[in-house]
């Protein structure tokens, strides 16, 4: 049976909101990857689970990693932790247009392009159809770009050919599309940024509604997703992490209550600049060497993001 996984979580879910991207939409020329390299490999796919290990480490709601999954019309990040980072360009169920024929129609690839801390990972959906289009008649394309260092997320489309939505989005005015966080062991949301209205001119929300576009965007479309300031001192609950000793001379020390893994802590100064920054899961910091004065620690989970005040001896 077709599981429909991100779609029925956002159908049933409690939610919980954070601001942390803001959107843009323009239009650009699509271009199909040149020599990517095949996810599906020639193989049909329905509801697939393909990695991609990063060669750099992204940012996604405040979580940090480097293997991604490529589902049918999504990508979330591989970790043991129940909260994926959901990044949804469509939404819709999907599906191989060679299903109907047994070869497959639809190649999934990829391509790593850039230099050292300017690269960018792009993920192609190449012709794919609907689930609920018997025929398979019906297709889109569209890419994700994930940006080193930035951590911009685009949603570039390419040609669809959708003569009958109400088929195509099952009975939907259109696909669910957007950034957030869900626990697939409660069906909770978090960090929820997802787009309303139609797919030309889509504004991003953060209400607790479930958002869908109305129809297709158009080819060429870009969506753009930028993260806000890294420093969010109104990310979560600040109680979330506990921090010792504060007033501090050399070393700071914290933990993550509920068993919550830490993937990286930045400093940073009351200007909101960057200071330091540590991407490996760690318990303490050194900060003898910072001048006397107040900072910010911030302390990235898979929960989200927490910012707390310490002063330096």
């Amino acid at each position: 049976m077709k599981r429909k996984l991100f779609l029925s979580l956002l159908l049933l879910v409690s939610l919980v909101n954070a601001q942390n991207y803001t959107f843009t939409s323009f239009t650009e020329n699509y271009n199909a990857l040149i020599n990517p390299i095949s996810l599906n490999n020639g193989q049909l796919w329905d509801d697939p689970e393909f990695n991609i290990i990063l060669p750099y480490n992204i940012n996604v709601n405040g979580v940090v990693f480097n293997t991604i999954i490529v589902s049918d019309s999504y990508i979330y990040n591989d970790t043991t932790s129940d909260i994926k980072q959901i990044v949804s360009p469509f939404g819709n169920d999907l599906i191989d247009r060679g299903d109907n024929v047994g070869n497959s129609l639809s190649p999934l690839s990829y391509i790593i392009e850039g230099s050292v801390g300017n690269r960018i990972t792009k993920i192609e959906f190449n012709n794919c159809g609907s689930y609920t289009d018997n025929n398979l008649s019906m297709y889109v394309n569209f890419q994700i770009w994930i940006y080193e260092t930035s951590n911009v997320i685009e949603f570039r489309y390419g040609n669809s050919s959708i003569t009958d939505s109400s088929i195509f989005y099952d009975g939907l005015t259109g696909g669910s599309t957007g950034i957030t966080s869900i626990d697939f062991s409660t069906d909770d949301l978090s960090n929820v940024h997802l787009l309303s209205g139609n797919a030309s001119n889509p504004t991003l929300t953060y209400a607790n509604t479930i958002e869908f576009i109305n129809g297709t965007p158009a080819a060429n479309t870009v969506y753009r997703f930028t993260p806000t300031s890294s420093l969010n001192t109104n990310s979560f609950d600040k109680n979330f992490v506990d921090l010792f000793p504060n007033p501090v001379k050399e070393t700071l020390y914290f933990t993550a209550k509920e068993a919550t893994h830490i993937s990286s802590v930045e400093i940073y100064n009351m200007l909101g600049q960057i200071i330091l920054s540590v991407p490996n899961t760690i318990t303490s910091i050194d900060v003898s060497e910072l001048e006397k004065g107040n900072y910010f620690l911030k302390v990235n989970t898979e929960k989200g993001s927490t910012t707390t005040k310490f002063v330096k001896e």
